[in-house]
């Protein structure tokens, strides 16, 4: 970035991709003070990371991008998404395409300006589902899932742990966190993920496909499997 030859630097606040690794201590604020005195903008996708809290892990961890965007979870999982800008970036992107068109703004048509659905669907998120009273649902939900998986790699003496982000959760073959793709690629074990993945299925709990990653989203009272409890120290012993 020293060269101001970077435009932008586009990140998500976690590492989702290749299990969850967590951002070492000051990495963001360093990222911020490098891509501030290079000139070049912080782009944060919390596609992975809106579930840390009300307002996502920019806002619960206090990060300043210059342009923010969220996918699919803002709107149910239907495919849509929206994204902000600092008024600093907006204002100049206004000038410039002014400056190119005689307008100020994109000029993109109706092929991608959405539907009725994709915006009835991202209201209903917004309004009834992403509020201040679900995170904290999911966040102690979140709380009881980390308690109980910790509990049962003690009680075993497993060379695990736990990593959250929010109330998203990954159980992690290494007894301390991993710093990158390489080691969490090398911290698989395929046989327990896929053991682990049909037993809590069956238990009702909502996983990922391709990793241990769970959503505290309890099921309702109606639709538990039997034998479904949130003590996943019990669960996991069985």
């Amino acid at each position: 970035m020293a060269t101001r030859e970077i435009a932008s630097v586009v990140a998500e606040p976690v590492m989702t991709n290749c299990g969850m690794i967590l951002p070492q201590s000051g990495f963001h604020d360093a990222l911020r003070k490098m891509t501030r005195a290079s000139g070049t903008l912080l782009h944060l996708d919390e596609t992975h990371t809106i579930s840390t809290g009300l307002g996502g892990y920019t806002r619960t961890h206090g990060l300043d991008p210059d342009i923010f965007v969220v996918g699919k979870p803002v709107g149910g999982g239907v495919p849509v998404g929206v994204w902000g800008m600092t008024e600093a970036v907006a204002s100049e992107l206004d000038t410039i395409r002014s400056r190119k068109s005689g307008i100020g703004h994109s000029g993109i048509g109706t092929t991608l300006s959405g539907s009725t659905f994709q915006l009835a669907c991202l209201r209903a998120c917004l309004e009834s589902v992403m509020t201040a009273a679900a995170y904290d649902r999911m966040n102690d939900l979140a709380d009881q899932i980390e308690a109980g998986f910790s509990a049962a790699i003690g009680e075993f003496g497993l060379p695990w742990h736990v990593s959250r982000v929010g109330a998203r959760l990954e159980v992690v073959f290494t007894p301390s966190l991993v710093r990158d793709a390489a080691e969490a690629r090398a911290a698989a074990i395929a046989v327990v993920q896929k053991a682990l993945h049909i037993s809590f299925l069956n238990l009702g709990y909502l996983l990922t496909p391709s990793t241990i990653w769970f959503w505290s989203r309890q099921p309702p009272r109606s639709t538990r499997p039997r034998g479904w409890s949130p003590d996943l120290s019990r669960s996991c012993s069985d």
